[in-house]
């Protein structure tokens, strides 16, 4: 038996694209959720049983709310109609060559004043197709 290496790294930077745009500045957190449920029962003697539901998959995107900036995150998603099919492509490590691809239709983000200071950031959840390895290249 052979044990794997373990590559992991600590996440500090990734990128985000939708085409030739990259928005990894604009987000403090991208959060993808196949979205499978169910019960899961444990027993005596370490017996477990397990009923998975596959659900529909979402996606949590927090952005600074960058009003001011027509190329923002934030202006995308305002500026687009409600409802505009979009291709995202982000990688966890902004180096790395692993990378996920959703498609998504934008909404319109919320609109926040934060006068305690510090830039305004909201969060949005969008149902997106099951997130696939991306092949195109870097």
């Amino acid at each position: 038996m052979t044990t794997p290496v373990n590559t992991a790294k600590a996440t500090k930077r990734w990128k985000l694209a939708d085409g030739a745009d990259e928005y990894q500045g604009h987000t403090s957190a991208i959060d993808y959720n196949p979205n499978y449920s169910g019960t899961v029962w444990k027993g005596g003697d370490e017996n477990t049983i397990a009923d998975v539901v596959p659900g529909e998959p979402s996606i949590a995107i927090t952005m600074a709310q960058d009003t001011e900036n027509e190329d923002s995150l934030w202006r995308l998603f305002h500026d687009s109609p409600a409802g505009t099919e979009k291709t995202f492509i982000w990688y966890p490590h902004y180096g790395g060559t692993f990378a996920l691809e959703v498609k998504l239709r934008t909404v319109k983000p919320q609109l926040i004043t934060n006068r305690a200071g510090g830039v305004p950031e909201i969060t949005i959840t969008l149902p997106c197709s099951e997130a696939v390895t991306y092949t195109g290249g870097a």
